[in-house]
């Protein structure tokens, strides 16, 4: 099942689900309840879960961190670009899973060995056999922190080589200024393609030099480390990406929806409703570590008959509707339905707690038709 089957499914689900406080289901802060209960509360929530870890790409629901994750300030900056419906990228284009890899740590440096350190070739070991899950790499980068030295005279710039082949063989070379403070990116997405498929673990070579955090000093706690260490950051195409329906055109529909006719009747007629879901209450901040709360809307109201613009409704539907004046018992009334949808992003982490930003299609409604 595609992303997009997955996401519908995801939307059936939680508006089926008995939406009661203790649940987290609200609309504009009032709960909503029916009347029509076919299957126990709790089968529908395994169901549910089931779904939603489905969209997110994980088999099962990861364990509760034992530690409180922080989420570092690269990862916030990448989730706020995504979430940017004005904001458009090769990346975004072409992927919908950003992956945050961190190498297997190795002994603390100190300071008797690391001038003695600073001359080698560092080698860092990431595990990629997470990579077969997903349909396509898009892209790899290693990301790298430095900062400049105490001694102005001393700030001048250096060369940083990565090796590949277990780190052994020169791939590229880029000069780092001596005043940079912050990451610095190094394209590796074909030492990640050529390995992915050979080998569970990734060996990057990368020079060392003092100025470059590579490996955790003595004197950094856990919350510095965490915003220093390398990482390698990997784009991947996760489920199907579907053609950018224009805004304006919808957004002018919308619009007019919301303003048209019938104003004594327009909460009885096909509209948008506000409706948000509390992951916090129903447990599942254990793993998504943002947002807590998913806005995720939806459509419901009469459709009339004529069927005016206003509706967002198809050349079929308009004849479908005109059909039904005359033969009733031969098509169906037509249902009121999201006419546009919208992608979640979201931050969670996986089985191993690799941090994971995720972009699902067509998760949040924003504007409804009928259909």
């Amino acid at each position: 099942m595609d992303i997009g089957s997955r996401s519908k499914w995801w939307v059936f689900l939680v508006l089926n689900f008995i939406l009661e406080p203790a649940f987290g289901l609200h609309e504009n802060n009032r709960f909503y309840e029916s009347s029509d209960k076919p299957i126990r509360r709790e089968e529908i929530k395994a169901v549910l879960e089931a779904k939603f870890l489905s969209i997110l790409g994980l088999p099962f629901k990861p364990e509760k961190p034992k530690n409180k994750i922080k989420i570092p300030n690269h990862v916030w900056k990448l989730y706020y670009k995504w979430s940017d419906n004005t904001y458009h990228d090769l990346d975004k284009k072409n992927a919908d899973t950003i992956q945050f890899h961190y190498h297997k740590e190795k002994p603390l440096i100190n300071h008797v060995n690391e001038q003695k350190y600073k001359q080698n070739v560092e080698h860092l070991e990431f595990e990629i056999n997470f990579l077969n899950e997903c349909k396509q790499l898009h892209r790899a980068e290693l990301h790298v922190f430095s900062e400049p030295h105490n001694d102005l005279r001393e700030r001048k710039p250096y060369q940083v080589t990565i090796y590949s082949n277990n780190g052994t063989v020169p791939f590229i070379k880029k000069k780092i200024a001596g005043s940079r403070l912050g990451f610095t990116t190094l394209e590796v997405t074909e030492i990640v393609q050529k390995n992915m498929n050979n080998t569970p673990v990734l060996n990057i070579g990368i020079t060392q030099n003092d100025r470059l955090h590579l490996r955790r000093r003595r004197n950094t706690d856990d919350n510095e480390w965490n915003t220093k260490r390398p990482v390698l950051v990997i784009y991947t195409l996760c489920g199907e990406k579907t053609t950018k329906v224009e805004k304006s055109h919808h957004r002018s529909k919308r619009e007019a929806i919301e303003k048209s006719p019938n104003s004594d009747n327009k909460q009885d007629l096909c509209h948008l409703h506000p409706f948000e879901f509390d992951l916090v209450k129903v447990g599942w901040n254990e793993f998504v570590l943002y947002p807590s709360l998913y806005r995720l809307n939806f459509c419901a109201g009469k459709c009339p008959n004529p069927l005016s613009h206003h509706f967002n409704g198809t050349n079929h539907a308009v004849i479908q509707n005109n059909v039904l004046k005359i033969a009733k018992d031969k098509v169906p009334p037509l249902c009121c339905i999201p006419s546009e949808l919208e992608a979640q992003t979201i931050i969670y982490i996986d089985h191993e707690n690799k941090m994971i930003i995720k972009r699902p299609e067509k998760m949040i409604a924003t504007a409804c038709g009928c259909r």
